[in-house]
């Protein structure tokens, strides 16, 4: 764990609910990304809502696309958006991951990233089924594609995969 005195950050109290038992700061001079499932009920698991748990307890306040470079709270960025976009991923998700990584900031994962129900959307019929494209290919959910955009700067060589600390962290190139 980081030294809070140093860092600044909060030190948040909410566990997530992939790997729970690990410390989680945030750090003020270069903001930690927290990316996680927002609220999605998964069978077998419950109901997953690491993301909304965080934005209550760090109070983060909602943003537009144009304040993602100047918004955090106690040392974290977060994405706190209306949901009414018509391209979540181009208009939100997207530029606010890239001004993360621009930043070379750690890049923390508050859900269980190689869990398929999370990363990718589910028929509405109750099937427990995958939606699919006409190829066959699972459609990713927002999550899903930020795990996908954050494993490519790993194939890039940018960033590295900590599984202990389940974060992603910058390593140049």
């Amino acid at each position: 764990a980081e030294d809070v005195a140093k860092t600044g950050g909060k030190t948040l109290t909410e566990k997530p609910s992939w790997l729970p038992s690990r410390v989680i700061t945030g750090n003020i001079d270069n903001p930690k990304g927290l990316i996680g499932v927002y609220e999605k009920n998964i069978p077998g698991l419950g109901k997953i809502d690491d993301t909304k748990r965080m934005l209550s307890e760090i109070d983060y306040p909602m943003c537009s696309a144009s304040d993602f470079k100047t918004t955090s709270q106690d040392g974290f960025k977060m994405l706190n958006v209306p949901n009414d976009a018509a391209d979540m991923w181009a208009t939100y998700n997207k530029p606010w991951l890239e001004d993360l990584t621009n930043n070379k900031a750690d890049v923390v994962v508050l859900s269980d990233k190689s869990n398929d129900l999370l990363k990718y959307v589910l028929k509405s019929d109750g099937s427990g089924a995958f939606e699919t494209l006409p190829n066959g290919q699972k459609i990713l959910t927002g999550f899903g594609k930020e795990i996908d955009y954050m494993e490519n700067l790993v194939k890039q060589r940018k960033y590295q995969w900590d599984e202990l600390n389940g974060l992603y962290k910058y390593i140049g190139n």
